[in-house]
């Protein structure tokens, strides 16, 4: 892939972190622990890029927590197993499982999950060529965002993103610039790294977007 693809898919990854990470059960069932298992495992797994491995774990903790009737662990573990299929290139794979998890939460009213589904969809679009999916994916997700909602800097590095991909220098500056604000105030070092250096391959081939 080209350099803003690999970066797509390196944040990719992190956002399946987040979408997946601190998980507190209601209670110490058998089930519970089961899951954070699964979920640990595949992290783990994640963070030392043993993809396959994750995919394992993800898969498996998505089918545990359908049988037991749990939609909001489906689906992050849906949206984690979706996020390393994409790192692998395995784009087809990718997008349908996306869509399971963006259906699961649309079935349980969860907009916000709705939102991180389709922010992950724009950067699948972006990886395909394919902007106006892209574009459309971000501006459902900007619509189903709550006001204070933790993934606005996660929106706003898509937006960048988007923007580097279409060659739009202003949207790029004014998306990174706001998104460093959100990111400060949320305490997000990796987005606010990775609008940093959006800002930074803006200024390096400024001329081409002039």
């Amino acid at each position: 892939m080209k350099q803003i693809g690999v970066r797509a898919a390196i944040w990719l990854a992190g956002l399946a972190f987040v979408t997946n990470a601190r998980i507190s059960p209601s209670s110490h069932s058998g089930i519970d622990s089961q899951l954070d298992q699964l979920s640990a495992q595949g992290m783990h797994s994640l963070a030392n890029l043993e993809y396959r491995q994750a995919i394992r774990a993800f898969a498996a903790g998505a089918e545990a927590a359908k049988s037991a009737g749990n939609p909001g662990r489906e689906q992050r573990f849906l949206n984690a197993l979706a996020s390393s299929h994409l790192v692998l290139h395995e784009y087809r794979k990718a997008l349908d499982v996306y869509e399971e998890a963006r259906e699961v939460a649309r079935r349980s009213g969860n907009a916000e999950a709705e939102a991180v589904v389709g922010l992950n969809l724009v950067s699948l679009y972006s990886l395909l060529g394919d902007v106006d999916a892209a574009a459309q994916e971000l501006h459902e997700a900007q619509r189903a965002l709550p006001a204070k909602s933790q993934f606005w800097a996660h929106y706003y590095a898509s937006e960048s993103q988007l923007a580097l991909r279409m060659r739009n220098g202003e949207v790029v500056q004014r998306a990174a610039e706001r998104g460093m604000d959100v990111a400060d105030e949320q305490g997000n070092v990796e987005v606010r790294a990775s609008l940093a250096e959006d800002l930074g391959l803006l200024w390096m081939e400024r001329r081409q977007f002039d």
